[in-house]
Order: structure tokens, then C-alpha cells, then sequence
């Protein structure tokens, strides 16, 4: 080989680049207003200045390394190959760094690589072969459509039930309200609309009304007594006060402790179990604070439930009746009832150790 003919050693082509191709730092200049750091351009930095490396040194002939060796611009590792529909291709990952945003950092790196690609010769081309950010974007878009159809069909069906429109309107209310004031307190905890706090507000639309519904409904059934709507509103929203309470309170107490869990599941859960929680809480206060002042304005004397409400009402005396006569059986027989209980109760460990168990489906 060339580089027998010459006596030249890989030892000797290794300590040859590392001779010439090196950084060096020239030291700084420095003027009255100026302070500046000079740089020697000690490096190779092209395939001909590499080629005139000289490896040795042989009387008064110098041997280079394009003498001994083929430089081209390659590689560096030959182990692996990028190829996209059948074609060679460099391919270069990038990746958002901790705490960034995916589809923030994706606009910007789309607008560079048309900036660069600008600037390429016409035979190069830049293309995304995989772009996360089109699947995170459409799972968000989907997400908040099923928020958009939650909240359609929840008002459908509380306009079903309680009938009157201007009683609908009430827990109604309360969902527009409890979300806005959610984004404020994700705003507030740095979090930021993902598909876990998204996913938060969808399950927390069902819960947001509960609260409404349960005060309102208290003060229409005084109405329909024949109290006035400003007194109504405040017996009825006193009786249900506590329940109220300790309805929002047990839930924000099973969704809470999830938001500070360690680990990977903390990581994961943090903002949907916060967020969650939130929204019930704020949709208790808005229940006891904003609803009886709205029945007092809104609901008129004597406001009785609409024909489709009624219509129900009568179909469900029958389920009425028959959870009657359920429940008094159940009262007469306390121990059967409490034994069934207790053996549930018991059966729960067992069932716990036969489940099947993974982080994520």
C-alpha cells in the first residue's frame, strides 16, 4: 500500500492530526472601550488543507496525507445509514429541551428550515419525515371538540330533566364560568393547555354542575311551595350548604393528593389531578355563592317544570315506587344489607392482587 511504500504508520497519521488540527486560543486585544477575546484559526477545516497534513518527514521530501490516504468529506460513522422512501438522506432529530414547548418549538424550527433551505443549492432538499407535533396537535384538537360535545350534551340533558329554561339556565351558567376561572388557575401554576389539562376540564364539566344543580333545584322545589323567589333562594341554598360543601370538599380531597404523588406518576398526573381539583372546588363556591343569587333574579313565582319534564316525572314514578319498596326491604333486613357490605369490603384486597396492572394502556 501507499502507506507501506512511504513507512508511514497509522500511529504516525494519528499524531500528525492531532499536530495540525487543533483550536487555539491567540490570546485578546483590548482598546479604551473595547475588550475582545482572538481566536487562531489552527484547524483543518476542508478535505484539501487535510490532504496537505504532513505525516513525515523523509531527508528533504515531506510526505502528506493525501499521499498516503483518499480525503473526501464523509461520514464520521459508517455503522448506521438514514435512507426516506428509498433515498440516502442525513438525517438530523431535534428534539424540544425540558419544560419547552413541542409546538412552539416545532413552528420555530419549521420557519428556520425554510430560511435555510433557502440558501441550500437546487439539488438539496430539507424535509420533516416525522413531526410529533401533528399528532400532539391533532390529539389537542380532538380533545377540546369532546369538550365542546360534553358540554352540548350535558346542557341537553339538564334542560331534559329540570325543564324550565330559566332554571337550565342557572347550572348552565356554571360551566362557562368554572373553566374560565380553571384557565386562570392553570395560568397561575405555570401549567399549560395539554391533553391532561384538557382532559381535566372534560371530566370536570360533569362534575361543575352537580353543585348548580343540587342548590338550584332545592330552591325551585320552594318556589313550587309557594315561597318568593328571593326567599326561596336563601332557605334553599341554606339546607343543601353543608352537603354541598362536603360533596366538593371529598372530591377535591381524592383528586388533590394525586398532584403531588414523586415520580414518574407525579410527572404524569400533576396537572390533570390539580386542574381537576380545581374545577370542583370553584364550582362549589360559584354553587353556594352565584346560583341562589341567580334563582332570586331568575326564577319567577310558582315556576313550574316544562311538559317534557313532567312527561318524565310520570314515567319514572314507577322506578320511584319500586326503589320504595327496595329500600324498606333493606331496612328491614340491616344485617344481610351490612354483611353484603362487609363481604365487598373484604373481597377488595383479593380483586386488587388479580388485576392486571400497567402505567399506561
Amino acid at each position: 500500500t501507499h502507506m507501506a511504500a512511504y513507512g508511514v504508520t497509522a500511529t504516525d497519521i494519528n499524531q500528525a492530526l492531532r499536530r495540525d488540527n487543533y483550536i487555539s486560543a491567540a490570546g485578546t486585544t483590548r482598546g479604551p472601550l473595547v475588550r475582545a477575546s482572538v481566536d487562531a484559526e489552527t484547524d483543518v477545516q476542508d478535505p484539501s488543507s487535510f490532504a496537505d497534513i504532513v505525516v513525515r518527514q523523509i531527508g528533504d521530501k515531506r510526505v502528506h496525507l493525501g499521499d498516503v490516504a483518499e480525503v473526501e468529506l464523509a461520514s464520521s460513522n459508517y455503522d448506521s445509514a438514514a435512507y426516506s422512501s428509498g433515498q440516502e438522506t442525513v438525517f438530523i432529530a431535534i428534539t424540544e429541551a425540558p419544560g419547552a414547548n413541542p409546538l412552539e418549538m416545532a413552528a420555530n424550527v419549521k420557519a428556520k428550515l425554510k430560511e435555510i433551505e433557502s440558501r441550500l443549492p437546487a439539488d438539496l432538499k430539507i424535509f420533516s419525515d416525522s413531526d410529533l407535533s401533528v399528532y400532539i396537535s391533532e390529539a389537542l384538537t380532538r380533545v377540546a371538540i369532546t369538550l365542546i360535545e360534553a358540554t352540548i350534551i350535558v346542557i341537553l340533558v339538564i334542560l331534559i330533566f329540570l325543564g324550565s329554561l330559566r332554571v337550565v339556565a342557572i347550572p348552565i351558567i356554571a360551566i362557562p364560568l368554572s373553566l374560565i376561572t380553571v384557565l386562570f388557575l392553570i395560568w397561575m401554576m405555570g401549567f399549560s393547555i395539554n391533553l391532561l389539562t384538557l382532559l381535566a376540564m372534560v371530566i370536570a364539566i360533569g362534575l361543575v354542575v352537580d353543585d348548580a344543580i343540587v342548590v338550584t333545584e332545592n330552591v325551585h322545589r320552594h318556589i313550587e311551595n309557594g315561597e318568593a323567589p328571593f326567599l326561596a333562594a336563601i332557605n334553599g341554598a341554606r339546607e343543601v350548604a353543608l352537603p354541598v360543601m362536603a360533596m366538593t370538599l371529598t372530591l377535591v380531597a381524592v383528586y388533590l393528593p394525586i398532584g403531588f404523588l414523586g415520580g414518574l406518576t407525579g410527572i404524569l398526573f400533576s396537572e390533570f389531578a390539580l386542574t381537576l381539583a380545581g374545577a370542583v372546588f370553584i364550582s362549589g363556591v360559584l354553587a353556594l355563592i352565584l346560583s341562589p343569587m341567580m334563582c332570586a333574579f331568575l326564577l319567577a313565582d310558582h315556576d313550574h317544570q316544562g311538559t317534557i319534564a313532567n312527561w318524565l316525572d310520570q314515567k319514572f314514578t314507577r322506578l320511584y315506587q319500586t326503589y320504595e319498596r327496595l329500600l324498606d326491604q333493606c331496612l328491614k333486613n340491616r344485617g344481610a344489607v351490612m354483611l353484603f357490605a362487609f363481604g365487598i369490603f373484604l373481597s377488595l384486597p383479593a380483586l386488587y392482587l388479580v388485576s392486571q396492572s400497567e402505567l399506561a394502556p
